[in-house]
């Protein structure tokens, strides 16, 4: 969602002119798995900030709590020195410290590169902060493990291979399954699992993406 002052005319020319200016952040990280890259938050301000401020803008960012309805919310506005101002609200899924850590994150960058209209990543590589609730994962986890051999339910990574491997199994398309890879939440996820699970999972990757890159176009597309 997206707010703006009773005015934006000084705003939106000054973003005019220092987004001539600005060049897309250099891509400085690397999804370690796939070697996708993107910018991280440092690269964008880098990239950004002297040609906002040259031109009189500046972007505030800050998470609050929405009390009705108990959600989290990122609010990034591009302020002018003219007092006219557009703000964009992000959601935050409420999760574990690690994973809001990483849909924080995520959100920054995407929302202050969107701002800015720079690109700053090869592909949507923080979404997948925002796979299941922990509610549906915890009852997930409690079923399987219900159900298995006690050699099985005293691993605890067995049930975090098995979610993974459902996200990459309802991926629809290639973006989504660089989108889940790239993700930090995979990256934490991907350190408490065993090397067989990996290399699994690694070969369930690449057969996916195979398989969805060689699938045919919709009629919709085709046409």
């Amino acid at each position: 969602m997206m707010r703006t002052s009773e005015t934006i005319a000084a705003l939106a020319e000054a973003l005019a002119k220092a987004q001539a200016d600005m060049k897309n952040a250099p891509l400085n990280k690397v999804n370690p798995h796939f070697k996708s890259k993107y910018a991280d938050l440092a690269s964008i301000r880098e990239a950004t900030i002297p040609h906002l401020s040259k031109h009189g803008l500046a972007i505030i960012q800050s998470v609050d709590w929405e009390e009705e309805g108990g959600k989290i919310r990122l609010f990034s506005r591009l302020v002018h020195a003219s007092g006219e101002w557009i703000e964009s609200v992000y959601p935050i899924p409420l999760d574990k410290p690690q994973v809001m850590g990483s849909a924080i994150s995520y959100g920054r960058r995407y929302c202050w590169s969107a701002m800015c209209g720079i690109a700053a990543d090869d592909d949507d590589d923080g979404n997948a902060a925002q796979e299941a609730a922990p509610q549906r994962q915890q009852r997930a986890t409690a079923q399987r493990g219900a159900s298995k051999p006690a050699d099985e339910r005293q691993n605890p990574s067995n049930g975090t291979a098995e979610d993974m491997e459902k996200a990459i199994n309802a991926a629809q398309d290639v973006a989504r399954i660089n989108a889940i890879t790239g993700s930090e939440r995979w990256q934490f996820c991907w350190s408490a699992i065993t090397k067989e699970q990996q290399k699994h999972l690694e070969a369930l990757v690449k057969q996916r993406l195979s398989d969805l890159s060689q699938a045919p176009a919709s009629e919709g597309e085709a046409a």
